[in-house]
């Protein structure tokens, strides 16, 4: 509960810290404009001028904000999520040579990358893998589950003995193992 606070809070100074140093031309026109007020000055003409000067800031702000929501975060979410498949990948190949040698799957971590070990599971920086061995439900056989994510990305990347997918789970479960694998490095 802490820790989301403090993390929200960490946001909302960021975002602050950008709109202050975004509207800075505002608030000095405004600033110039609420001087002239009480100096007697003209104070008409500094106000057409702080209003022009929002509307460009915001302008700007507007453009900023959309250049960064489609173009710059969408991708470099995907490279953070590509980066937590290359991993499940890794670790499924790892646990079929294991498998193929002594019978049976072996436990990760949780760990976090940089990671590697004498089996061949690679963990790339900022990764957070997680490989369980378990018994198949319904055929009875050895299996194993394996989830990634990448600190900064956005999904949770499951694998099995068969495949390595995004992870189509419900929000509250994705949350779950989120949460699991974030609070077990501490």
């Amino acid at each position: 509960m802490l820790q989301d606070v403090a993390g929200l809070a960490i946001i909302v100074l960021f975002y602050v810290c950008l709109a202050i140093i975004v509207f800075a031309p505002t608030l000095y026109a405004v600033w110039f404009y609420i001087v002239s007020r009480k100096i007697k000055g003209k104070s008409n003409r500094l106000l057409k001028t702080a209003i022009s000067v929002f509307l460009v800031n915001a302008v700007f702000a507007y453009l900023l904000l959309s250049l960064a929501s489609q173009y710059f975060l969408p991708q470099q979410a995907a490279e953070k999520d590509a980066a937590a498949t290359d991993t499940i990948r890794t670790a499924i190949a790892s646990q079929k040579r294991f498998f193929d040698r002594h019978g049976r799957y072996y436990l990760v971590g949780p760990v976090r990358g940089p990671y590697n070990d004498e089996y061949g599971v690679v963990v790339e920086k900022d990764v957070i893998l997680e490989v369980t061995p378990m018994r198949d439900k319904k055929t009875g056989a050895e299996s194993f589950e394996a989830y990634a994510i990448h600190v900064w990305g956005r999904k949770v990347v499951s694998g099995r003995p068969s495949r390595a997918e995004d992870a189509s789970l419900e929000p509250d479960e994705e949350h779950r193992i989120r949460a699991k694998l974030f609070n077990s490095l501490k």
